[in-house]
């Protein structure tokens, strides 16, 4: 869409690195990935339940999904067995393998606040999956100044997808949405931000849950893309988000 337009030889800045307009999209695309569970109670059962976003932060990685994916409540604390039933998909030569996570942070108290939907996984960095990884966790980057441009949205939804998980085999839609945020919008919950889809037809949005949303801003002479939050539900045309500001606040807890 809008990236198309720009100049290929445009840069544009991701973290630290800088992508062309063919490139970024690609990038971005690969900040969510499929988020598995596993269980062996009653049954051994593997199962995908959504899309989780990469995030890093003063060093440390995680993965960002929400309760609802895993079947939480509000109010109630997640359990080791919940933790250790997570898998965040990645590939390795074709095939299907997991980030491995070590444990879990979340909200424990303000349960009528949409931030209590959001979970965080950290993801142990010593594997070696983890660092070839690294370019696609995002960034809680800001800018005190720029022009915004564009917001685009992607997430992993449940469409035409292929899974064999005994062949670790695993083919997935990535949803790109362009939408704009909703300058009406109001609530009472902090950190909680609208956005309108451009073009809401033929969109899917069961399985966009935990998916992320990023701003395109022109900062002085370079145009830069950050984060703006991770999606907490979707649906007629409209996506809603936690902001980045609150992911900040619970990694800095």
């Amino acid at each position: 869409m809008w990236l198309k337009d720009l100049p290929g030889q445009t840069a544009v800045r991701f973290g630290s690195l800088f992508w062309t307009p063919k490139e970024i999209g690609r990038v971005l695309a690969q900040t969510v990935r499929p988020f598995i569970l596993e269980t062996t109670d009653p049954l051994p059962l593997v199962g995908r339940v959504g899309t989780t976003t990469l995030v890093s932060h003063q060093g440390s990685k995680y993965a960002v999904a929400t309760r609802h994916q895993l079947s939480v409540n509000g109010g109630v604390n997640l359990t080791e067995e919940d933790v250790d039933a997570v898998r965040i998909g990645a590939k390795e030569g074709g095939r299907l393998i997991n980030l491995p996570v070590n444990k879990c942070v979340f909200e424990t108290g303000n349960p009528d606040e949409a931030f209590h939907e959001l979970v965080f996984f950290c993801v142990d960095e010593k594997f070696p999956q983890v660092s070839r990884d690294s370019y696609y966790f995002a960034n809680l980057s800001k800018i005190d100044s720029g022009k915004y441009l564009k917001s685009v949205a992607y997430g992993l939804p449940h469409l035409n997808e292929q899974v064999d998980y005994d062949n670790s085999h695993l083919k997935i839609h990535i949803q790109e949405i362009w939408c704009e945020y909703d300058a009406n919008f109001k609530t009472h919950n902090r950190n909680f931000r609208k956005l309108n889809i451009i073009n809401p037809e033929g969109k899917f949005y069961d399985g966009m849950s935990g998916g992320a949303v990023f701003s395109f801003y022109r900062h002085q002479k370079e145009f830069l893309v950050l984060l703006d939050g991770v999606i907490v539900r979707a649906g007629n045309g409209q996506i809603y988000i936690v902001d980045t500001e609150y992911l900040e606040q619970m990694f800095g807890a």
